[in-house]
């Protein structure tokens, strides 16, 4: 942005768009993902972790996301004790993605509009 910023700005404006503030971008992201997710472009848990990576430090109200943080947390945790013994933490990895899946959805319907 230090490069290009002003030139971006006066594009926006020139089109009409208002800059979005951090929280507004941090929001079109998630809902990025979380459209991703539900499309079968990027598999739940790769979502959920890119959510966690890219998003879930700065972006607030966490609640908000908790969601795909935790399961994707879980998804780590299962896979290194499924190396060990696949029984039963194969299921539990699934149920997990399953549980992604509907974050995705929840967050779509619920989250508050990014402009």
């Amino acid at each position: 942005m230090s490069d290009v910023g002003s030139v971006f700005e006066h594009a926006l404006r020139e089109l009409g768009l208002a800059p979005l503030d951090k929280q507004q971008a941090l929001r079109v992201l998630t809902r990025r993902h979380a459209h991703a997710i539900l499309s079968g472009e990027v598999e739940p848990y790769d979502g959920a972790r890119l959510i966690w990576d890219e998003i879930s430090h700065e972006y607030e109200p966490f609640d908000e996301i908790s969601a795909f943080v935790g399961l994707a947390s879980q998804i780590d945790d299962y896979g290194k004790m499924a190396l060990s013994s696949p029984d039963p933490y194969l299921g539990y990895i699934a149920a997990c993605t399953r549980e992604i899946q509907a974050a995705a959805q929840e967050y779509l319907v619920g989250a508050r509009p990014a402009v």
